[in-house]
């Protein structure tokens, strides 16, 4: 695996807890994973470290692994962006660091994000200011002018063939 990184012994907890296995077990799949393993080739050679786990339980905590390397990188990152706004608290960062589900995490403990102003700015700074922030296509279907601003945006960005243009406007057109 290319991401090696260790896991709390909090988190290590709670993928045995939810996958009702033994720790001894768990932290040798851990680490015959870490070290190239295959789940069938630890599932079958390796049964004496594992605890004879089978192919099902190795999948599963090769699953919740990659789940739980995503969160932490993920409260990693949230950490820094929040300190970076000089808004991170001893409390919002206890907080962020005992949650163990990704939605939450991104939802009721963290909304705070660039606002709807630095959004705008950031786009200024890359020139497409004019045009309207676009959720989904649903101004494209019913407005044409919008249509033709972006096509226009496009022809000063792209090198403006016909084919492009042509490809461009008829894909726009369609959603």
């Amino acid at each position: 695996m290319p991401d090696r990184q260790s896991l709390s012994p909090e988190l290590l907890l709670q993928i045995a807890q939810t996958l009702n296995v033994l720790m001894r077990g768990l932290v040798a799949v851990i680490e015959l994973l870490d070290e190239g393993g295959t789940v069938p080739f630890i599932a079958r050679y390796r049964k004496e470290a594992t605890g004879n786990l089978d192919e099902v339980q190795i999948r599963d905590i090769k699953e919740k692994l990659a789940y739980f390397r995503d969160l932490v990188a993920r409260r990693e990152t949230i950490i820094a962006s929040i300190a970076e706004q000089g808004k991170l608290s001893e409390e919002l960062k206890a907080r962020i660091d005992a949650t163990f589900d990704k939605s939450e995490l991104e939802t009721s403990i963290c909304p705070i994000g660039p606002s709807a102003a630095q959004k705008r700015s950031s786009r200024a700074k890359r020139g497409w200011s004019h045009l309207p922030f676009i959720s989904g296509h649903s101004t494209l279907r019913t407005n044409r002018s919008s249509c033709s601003l972006l096509t226009s945006s496009v022809r000063k960005r792209v090198s403006p063939t016909p084919k492009r243009l042509w490809k461009a406007r008829g894909t726009l057109s369609r959603k």
